[in-house]
Protein backbone atom coordinates (compact mmCIF):
# COMPACT_ATOMS: atom_id res chain seq x y z
CA UNK A 1 0.00 0.00 0.00
CA UNK A 2 1.48 3.34 -1.08
CA UNK A 3 2.28 6.20 1.28
CA UNK A 4 0.27 9.44 1.12
CA UNK A 5 1.89 12.55 -0.31
CA UNK A 6 1.30 16.29 -0.25
CA UNK A 7 -0.67 17.48 -3.27
CA UNK A 8 -2.90 20.38 -4.19
CA UNK A 9 -6.58 19.56 -3.98
CA UNK A 10 -7.03 20.97 -7.47
CA UNK A 11 -4.63 18.32 -8.81
CA UNK A 12 -7.01 15.61 -7.59
CA UNK A 13 -10.41 17.07 -8.46
CA UNK A 14 -12.06 20.06 -10.02
CA UNK A 15 -14.99 21.82 -8.35
CA UNK A 16 -17.72 23.70 -10.17
CA UNK A 17 -20.58 25.80 -8.87
CA UNK A 18 -24.08 24.33 -9.07
CA UNK A 19 -26.96 25.66 -11.14
CA UNK A 20 -29.77 28.11 -10.40
CA UNK A 21 -33.11 26.41 -9.79
CA UNK A 22 -35.71 28.23 -7.63
CA UNK A 23 -37.95 25.82 -5.79
CA UNK A 24 -41.01 27.16 -7.60
CA UNK A 25 -39.45 25.87 -10.84
CA UNK A 26 -39.06 22.29 -9.63
CA UNK A 27 -40.85 19.83 -11.90
CA UNK A 28 -41.67 16.58 -10.14
CA UNK A 29 -39.20 13.92 -11.22
CA UNK A 30 -36.71 11.29 -10.12
CA UNK A 31 -33.50 13.33 -9.89
CA UNK A 32 -32.42 14.77 -6.52
CA UNK A 33 -31.69 18.48 -6.31
CA UNK A 34 -28.71 18.72 -3.95
CA UNK A 35 -28.19 21.93 -1.99
CA UNK A 36 -25.68 22.85 0.71
CA UNK A 37 -27.66 20.81 3.27
CA UNK A 38 -28.24 17.76 1.07
CA UNK A 39 -31.28 16.80 -0.97
CA UNK A 40 -33.60 19.80 -1.32
CA UNK A 41 -36.20 18.05 -3.49
CA UNK A 42 -36.58 16.24 -6.80
CA UNK A 43 -36.66 17.47 -10.41
CA UNK A 44 -37.31 16.00 -13.85
CA UNK A 45 -33.86 16.98 -15.14
CA UNK A 46 -30.31 16.23 -14.04
CA UNK A 47 -27.06 18.05 -14.72
CA UNK A 48 -24.48 15.55 -13.42
CA UNK A 49 -24.14 11.81 -13.97
CA UNK A 50 -23.88 9.92 -10.70
CA UNK A 51 -22.27 8.90 -8.57
CA UNK A 52 -20.94 12.30 -7.63
CA UNK A 53 -20.00 14.60 -4.77
CA UNK A 54 -21.28 17.99 -3.67
CA UNK A 55 -20.20 20.27 -0.84
CA UNK A 56 -22.00 23.24 0.64
CA UNK A 57 -20.99 26.53 -1.00
CA UNK A 58 -23.34 28.98 0.73
CA UNK A 59 -25.02 28.79 4.12
CA UNK A 60 -23.96 25.38 5.42
CA UNK A 61 -20.51 25.25 3.85
CA UNK A 62 -17.99 22.50 3.30
CA UNK A 63 -20.09 19.46 4.19
CA UNK A 64 -19.75 16.74 1.52
CA UNK A 65 -22.62 14.64 0.16
CA UNK A 66 -22.12 11.50 -1.91
CA UNK A 67 -24.93 11.04 -4.45
CA UNK A 68 -25.27 7.61 -6.06
CA UNK A 69 -27.75 8.60 -8.78
CA UNK A 70 -27.74 11.26 -11.48
CA UNK A 71 -28.48 14.60 -9.81
CA UNK A 72 -29.00 18.34 -10.14
CA UNK A 73 -26.45 20.35 -8.09
CA UNK A 74 -28.10 23.47 -6.67
CA UNK A 75 -26.36 26.84 -6.81
CA UNK A 76 -25.82 26.76 -3.04
CA UNK A 77 -23.42 23.84 -3.58
CA UNK A 78 -20.20 23.05 -5.41
CA UNK A 79 -19.90 19.72 -7.20
CA UNK A 80 -16.92 17.73 -8.41
CA UNK A 81 -16.88 18.24 -12.16
CA UNK A 82 -13.76 16.15 -12.81
CA UNK A 83 -12.32 13.40 -10.58
CA UNK A 84 -9.17 13.22 -12.76
CA UNK A 85 -9.03 9.42 -12.56
CA UNK A 86 -9.30 9.23 -8.77
CA UNK A 87 -11.63 6.88 -6.88
CA UNK A 88 -14.87 8.78 -6.25
CA UNK A 89 -15.70 7.30 -2.86
CA UNK A 90 -12.11 7.84 -1.67
CA UNK A 91 -12.38 11.51 -2.68
CA UNK A 92 -15.59 11.75 -0.65
CA UNK A 93 -13.82 10.45 2.47
CA UNK A 94 -10.83 12.69 1.79
CA UNK A 95 -13.08 15.76 1.72
CA UNK A 96 -14.76 14.59 4.93
CA UNK A 97 -11.37 14.36 6.60
CA UNK A 98 -10.33 17.86 5.49
CA UNK A 99 -12.95 19.60 7.63
CA UNK A 100 -13.79 22.06 4.88
CA UNK A 101 -16.66 23.41 6.99
CA UNK A 102 -13.93 25.39 8.79
CA UNK A 103 -12.58 26.89 5.54
CA UNK A 104 -15.02 29.79 5.32
CA UNK A 105 -14.67 33.02 3.38
CA UNK A 106 -16.77 36.14 3.27
CA UNK A 107 -18.70 37.84 6.07
CA UNK A 108 -22.29 37.49 7.12
CA UNK A 109 -23.66 34.36 5.44
CA UNK A 110 -20.78 31.84 5.20
CA UNK A 111 -19.63 31.12 1.65
CA UNK A 112 -17.04 28.92 -0.02
CA UNK A 113 -15.70 29.04 -3.55
CA UNK A 114 -13.48 26.79 -5.64
CA UNK A 115 -10.76 29.40 -6.08
CA UNK A 116 -9.48 28.98 -2.55
CA UNK A 117 -10.21 25.21 -2.43
CA UNK A 118 -8.18 24.16 -5.46
CA UNK A 119 -4.87 25.56 -4.08
CA UNK A 120 -5.28 23.81 -0.72
CA UNK A 121 -2.39 21.45 0.02
CA UNK A 122 -3.69 18.12 1.30
CA UNK A 123 -2.23 14.80 2.40
CA UNK A 124 -3.67 12.16 0.08
CA UNK A 125 -3.06 8.76 -1.47
CA UNK A 126 -2.70 9.12 -5.23
CA UNK A 127 -2.61 5.48 -6.37
CA UNK A 128 -6.08 4.31 -7.43
CA UNK A 129 -5.58 0.80 -5.98
CA UNK A 130 -4.80 2.23 -2.54
CA UNK A 131 -7.70 4.65 -2.76
CA UNK A 132 -10.01 1.75 -3.62
CA UNK A 133 -8.86 -0.33 -0.63
CA UNK A 134 -9.43 2.55 1.79
CA UNK A 135 -12.83 3.35 0.31
CA UNK A 136 -13.93 -0.31 0.61
CA UNK A 137 -13.08 -0.44 4.33
CA UNK A 138 -14.91 2.77 5.17
CA UNK A 139 -17.83 1.94 2.86
CA UNK A 140 -18.27 -1.45 4.53
CA UNK A 141 -18.55 0.23 7.93
CA UNK A 142 -21.06 2.77 6.63
CA UNK A 143 -23.08 0.05 4.90
CA UNK A 144 -23.36 -1.85 8.19
CA UNK A 145 -24.38 1.33 10.02
CA UNK A 146 -27.04 2.04 7.41
CA UNK A 147 -28.31 -1.56 7.55
CA UNK A 148 -28.60 -1.31 11.33
CA UNK A 149 -30.50 1.96 10.98
CA UNK A 150 -32.97 0.32 8.60
CA UNK A 151 -33.43 -2.64 10.96
CA UNK A 152 -34.08 -0.29 13.86
CA UNK A 153 -36.58 1.68 11.80
CA UNK A 154 -38.47 -1.55 11.12
CA UNK A 155 -38.32 -2.59 14.78
CA UNK A 156 -39.66 0.80 15.84
CA UNK A 157 -42.46 0.64 13.25
CA UNK A 158 -43.42 -2.89 14.36
CA UNK A 159 -43.49 -1.85 18.01
CA UNK A 160 -45.56 1.26 17.18
CA UNK A 161 -48.07 -0.83 15.21
CA UNK A 162 -48.47 -3.29 18.10
CA UNK A 163 -48.85 -0.44 20.58
CA UNK A 164 -51.55 1.18 18.45
CA UNK A 165 -53.44 -2.11 18.12
CA UNK A 166 -53.25 -2.89 21.84
CA UNK A 167 -53.47 0.48 23.58
CA UNK A 168 -55.22 2.77 21.07
CA UNK A 169 -57.53 0.52 19.02
CA UNK A 170 -57.80 -2.09 21.81
CA UNK A 171 -57.56 -4.98 19.38
CA UNK A 172 -55.18 -7.00 21.53
CA UNK A 173 -55.34 -10.79 21.09
CA UNK A 174 -56.01 -11.43 24.79
CA UNK A 175 -58.98 -10.78 27.01
CA UNK A 176 -57.08 -8.63 29.48
CA UNK A 177 -60.26 -7.88 31.42
CA UNK A 178 -60.54 -11.55 32.33
CA UNK A 179 -56.81 -12.23 32.39
CA UNK A 180 -57.28 -15.16 30.01
CA UNK A 181 -56.12 -15.71 26.43
CA UNK A 182 -58.73 -15.63 23.71
CA UNK A 183 -58.55 -19.22 22.43
CA UNK A 184 -59.21 -18.07 18.89
CA UNK A 185 -56.71 -15.23 19.08
CA UNK A 186 -59.34 -12.78 17.89
CA UNK A 187 -58.87 -9.01 18.37
CA UNK A 188 -60.83 -7.77 21.38
CA UNK A 189 -62.74 -4.73 20.12
CA UNK A 190 -63.33 -5.96 16.57
CA UNK A 191 -64.95 -9.14 17.85
CA UNK A 192 -67.33 -7.51 20.29
CA UNK A 193 -65.27 -6.95 23.43
CA UNK A 194 -67.19 -4.80 25.93
CA UNK A 195 -66.17 -1.13 25.77
CA UNK A 196 -66.97 1.44 28.50
CA UNK A 197 -66.80 5.23 28.20
CA UNK A 198 -64.17 6.81 30.47
CA UNK A 199 -64.58 10.54 31.31
CA UNK A 200 -60.89 11.04 32.12
CA UNK A 201 -59.71 9.82 28.73
CA UNK A 202 -62.90 11.05 27.02
CA UNK A 203 -63.18 7.82 25.05
CA UNK A 204 -64.26 4.22 25.36
CA UNK A 205 -61.84 1.70 26.83
CA UNK A 206 -62.19 -2.05 27.42
CA UNK A 207 -64.19 -3.24 30.39
CA UNK A 208 -61.78 -3.98 33.21
CA UNK A 209 -59.37 -1.21 32.16
CA UNK A 210 -58.76 2.17 33.80
CA UNK A 211 -56.80 5.40 33.12
CA UNK A 212 -53.52 5.55 35.01
CA UNK A 213 -51.38 8.66 35.45
CA UNK A 214 -47.80 8.17 34.29
CA UNK A 215 -46.70 9.64 37.64
CA UNK A 216 -47.95 6.38 39.24
CA UNK A 217 -45.84 4.30 36.85
CA UNK A 218 -42.50 6.07 36.79
CA UNK A 219 -40.08 8.36 38.56
CA UNK A 220 -39.33 11.72 36.91
CA UNK A 221 -35.67 12.66 37.36
CA UNK A 222 -33.20 15.14 35.89
CA UNK A 223 -29.45 15.02 35.45
CA UNK A 224 -26.37 17.23 35.68
CA UNK A 225 -26.62 21.00 35.89
CA UNK A 226 -23.53 21.46 33.71
CA UNK A 227 -24.20 21.07 29.97
CA UNK A 228 -20.42 21.01 29.39
CA UNK A 229 -20.05 17.81 31.37
CA UNK A 230 -19.41 15.78 28.21
CA UNK A 231 -16.00 14.41 27.23
CA UNK A 232 -14.69 13.35 23.82
CA UNK A 233 -14.19 9.67 24.56
CA UNK A 234 -16.20 8.93 27.69
CA UNK A 235 -17.46 5.44 28.43
CA UNK A 236 -21.10 6.37 29.02
CA UNK A 237 -23.80 8.22 27.07
CA UNK A 238 -24.62 11.78 28.11
CA UNK A 239 -28.09 12.81 26.92
CA UNK A 240 -28.77 16.51 26.39
CA UNK A 241 -31.49 18.51 24.63
CA UNK A 242 -29.82 17.81 21.29
CA UNK A 243 -30.66 14.96 18.94
CA UNK A 244 -27.49 12.89 19.35
CA UNK A 245 -26.08 11.73 22.71
CA UNK A 246 -22.65 12.88 23.83
CA UNK A 247 -20.16 10.92 25.98
CA UNK A 248 -19.08 11.27 29.61
CA UNK A 249 -16.84 9.50 32.14
CA UNK A 250 -19.39 8.36 34.72
CA UNK A 251 -23.07 7.56 35.09
CA UNK A 252 -25.84 8.35 37.58
CA UNK A 253 -28.69 6.40 35.93
CA UNK A 254 -28.94 2.70 35.24
CA UNK A 255 -31.78 0.70 33.74
CA UNK A 256 -34.56 1.36 31.24
CA UNK A 257 -35.59 4.97 30.74
CA UNK A 258 -37.56 7.28 28.49
CA UNK A 259 -35.57 10.48 27.89
CA UNK A 260 -37.33 13.72 27.03
CA UNK A 261 -35.57 16.95 26.04
CA UNK A 262 -37.44 19.62 27.98
CA UNK A 263 -36.61 22.28 25.36
CA UNK A 264 -34.57 22.60 22.19
CA UNK A 265 -35.24 19.55 20.03
CA UNK A 266 -37.97 18.15 22.35
CA UNK A 267 -36.56 14.77 21.34
CA UNK A 268 -38.02 11.63 22.94
CA UNK A 269 -35.60 8.72 23.21
CA UNK A 270 -35.46 5.41 25.03
CA UNK A 271 -32.38 3.77 26.43
CA UNK A 272 -31.34 0.72 28.44
CA UNK A 273 -28.08 0.70 30.37
CA UNK A 274 -25.82 3.07 32.29
CA UNK A 275 -25.94 6.74 31.28
CA UNK A 276 -25.96 10.36 32.35
CA UNK A 277 -28.16 13.30 31.38
CA UNK A 278 -28.30 17.09 31.36
CA UNK A 279 -30.53 18.89 33.87
CA UNK A 280 -33.02 19.98 31.17
CA UNK A 281 -33.51 16.41 30.03
CA UNK A 282 -36.24 14.52 31.87
CA UNK A 283 -35.28 10.95 32.75
CA UNK A 284 -38.47 8.88 33.10
CA UNK A 285 -37.72 5.54 34.73
CA UNK A 286 -40.63 3.04 34.87
CA UNK A 287 -41.38 1.33 38.18
CA UNK A 288 -41.78 -1.97 36.32
CA UNK A 289 -40.25 -3.13 33.06
CA UNK A 290 -43.60 -3.91 31.44
CA UNK A 291 -44.55 -0.22 31.51
CA UNK A 292 -41.48 0.82 29.49
CA UNK A 293 -42.97 0.55 25.98
CA UNK A 294 -46.43 2.04 26.78
CA UNK A 295 -44.76 4.94 28.56
CA UNK A 296 -42.44 5.63 25.65
CA UNK A 297 -45.20 5.80 23.05
CA UNK A 298 -47.55 7.75 25.35
CA UNK A 299 -44.89 10.38 26.09
CA UNK A 300 -43.98 10.57 22.39
CA UNK A 301 -47.62 11.19 21.45
CA UNK A 302 -47.99 13.84 24.16
CA UNK A 303 -44.87 15.71 23.07
CA UNK A 304 -45.98 15.64 19.43
CA UNK A 305 -49.35 17.13 20.43
CA UNK A 306 -47.65 19.87 22.46
CA UNK A 307 -45.13 20.88 19.80
CA UNK A 308 -47.26 20.53 16.67
CA UNK A 309 -50.76 21.28 17.93
CA UNK A 310 -52.33 24.50 19.15
CA UNK A 311 -49.32 25.20 21.39
CA UNK A 312 -46.85 24.33 18.68
CA UNK A 313 -46.03 27.92 17.69
CA UNK A 314 -45.44 29.17 21.23
CA UNK A 315 -44.28 26.24 23.36
CA UNK A 316 -40.75 26.99 24.63
CA UNK A 317 -40.30 24.16 27.07
CA UNK A 318 -42.07 21.10 28.43
CA UNK A 319 -42.83 21.05 32.14
CA UNK A 320 -43.03 18.26 34.68
CA UNK A 321 -46.78 18.98 34.80
CA UNK A 322 -47.06 18.27 31.07
CA UNK A 323 -45.63 14.82 31.74
CA UNK A 324 -47.76 14.15 34.81
CA UNK A 325 -50.92 15.03 32.86
CA UNK A 326 -50.44 11.98 30.62
CA UNK A 327 -52.84 9.11 31.29
CA UNK A 328 -52.45 5.59 29.94
CA UNK A 329 -55.29 3.04 29.70
CA UNK A 330 -54.21 -0.16 31.47
CA UNK A 331 -55.89 -3.34 32.76
CA UNK A 332 -57.02 -3.08 36.38
CA UNK A 333 -55.28 -6.40 36.94
CA UNK A 334 -51.64 -5.25 36.81
CA UNK A 335 -50.32 -8.79 37.08
CA UNK A 336 -51.07 -9.37 33.40
CA UNK A 337 -47.91 -9.03 31.29
CA UNK A 338 -49.31 -7.15 28.34
CA UNK A 339 -46.13 -5.70 26.79
CA UNK A 340 -43.40 -8.36 26.88
CA UNK A 341 -43.30 -8.51 23.08
CA UNK A 342 -42.81 -4.75 22.90
CA UNK A 343 -40.02 -5.00 25.46
CA UNK A 344 -38.26 -7.65 23.39
CA UNK A 345 -38.40 -5.43 20.29
CA UNK A 346 -37.02 -2.51 22.29
CA UNK A 347 -34.13 -4.59 23.68
CA UNK A 348 -33.14 -5.71 20.19
CA UNK A 349 -33.28 -2.12 19.00
CA UNK A 350 -31.11 -0.91 21.90
CA UNK A 351 -28.46 -3.53 21.17
CA UNK A 352 -28.33 -2.46 17.52
CA UNK A 353 -28.23 1.21 18.53
CA UNK A 354 -25.24 0.58 20.82
CA UNK A 355 -23.51 -1.42 18.08
CA UNK A 356 -23.93 1.50 15.70
CA UNK A 357 -22.42 3.94 18.18
CA UNK A 358 -19.33 1.73 18.38
CA UNK A 359 -19.19 1.41 14.58
CA UNK A 360 -19.39 5.19 14.24
CA UNK A 361 -16.53 5.59 16.74
CA UNK A 362 -14.46 3.06 14.79
CA UNK A 363 -15.19 4.78 11.48
CA UNK A 364 -14.35 8.22 12.85
CA UNK A 365 -11.08 6.87 14.31
CA UNK A 366 -10.12 5.02 11.13
CA UNK A 367 -10.86 7.88 8.71
CA UNK A 368 -7.90 10.15 9.59
CA UNK A 369 -5.61 7.18 10.31
CA UNK A 370 -6.21 5.72 6.86
CA UNK A 371 -5.86 9.09 5.17
CA UNK A 372 -2.52 9.96 6.78
CA UNK A 373 -1.07 6.46 6.38
CA UNK A 374 -0.91 5.53 10.08
CA UNK A 375 -3.22 2.59 9.33
CA UNK A 376 -2.88 0.57 6.15
CA UNK A 377 -5.14 -1.97 4.45
CA UNK A 378 -3.70 -5.39 3.73
CA UNK A 379 -4.40 -7.15 0.46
Amino acid sequence: MSEPSRVKLGNLINFQRGYDLPKRQFVDGEYPVVSSNGILGYHNEYKVKGPGITIGRSGTVGLPHYIESDFFPHNTALFVEDFKGNHKKYIYYLIQNLGLNKQKSGSGVPTMNRNHLHPLEVLAHTQFETQEKIAKVLSALEAKIELNNRINTELEATAKTLYDYWFVQFDFPFNFAQGKPDVNGKPYKTYGGIMVYNPTLKREIPEGWEPVSVSDLLAIKTGKEDANYATDDGQYHFFTCGEAPLRCDDFIFEGKAVLLAGNGSFAVKRYEGKFNAYQRTYVLMPNEEKYFAPLYFSVLARVQSLTSGSRGSIVKFITKGDIESIYIPLPVDRTIDFSSVLGTLFSKSTNIYNENLELVKLRDWLLPMLMNGQVTVKQ
